[in-house]
């Protein structure tokens, strides 16, 4: 939306429908991952593809933007120049922290011998119990 009414005429031709499927891309991969939270393969499938459909759309839309020269239009953004400056280079770098969550060994807190334990098939809520006090 950002793009479509608030950057400047030169930024707005053919970039509006990439970003968007790139973005779009990624939310759908992210709730298709929290919904598939209790299936562990299904689940860390959807994470990895998270994060690499992320992380790709962040590279191609910054090497976009810079091709269109979007640091010399600066003035023109207003405060959606906030977006390219604080929220690309936070994503990035959070993209770039999952991907290496992912890829490190797994670490228990009890020692090896515990490290299977948090990684069963299905990942199981404690019941909430609710105790009323008699009055």
């Amino acid at each position: 939306m950002w793009v479509q009414w608030g950057a400047p005429a030169q930024c707005r031709e053919g970039v509006t429908i990439r970003q968007a499927s790139g973005d779009f891309a990624t939310a759908l991969l992210a709730i298709m991952a929290l919904l598939t939270v209790r299936r562990r393969f299904l689940f860390w499938s959807l994470v990895w593809a998270f994060n690499l459909v992320g992380i790709a759309d962040l590279i191609v839309d910054t090497v976009l933007a810079s091709r269109m020269g979007l640091p010399s239009m600066a003035g023109q953004l207003g405060a959606g120049y906030a977006i390219p400056i604080l929220y690309v280079p936070a994503l990035f770098w959070m993209h770039v922290l999952a991907l290496w969550l992912l890829v490190r060994p797994a670490r228990a807190p009890g020692g090896p011998e515990h490290v299977d334990d948090w990684m069963t098939d299905d990942i199981r809520v404690p019941e909430i119990t609710t105790v009323i006090p008699e009055l």
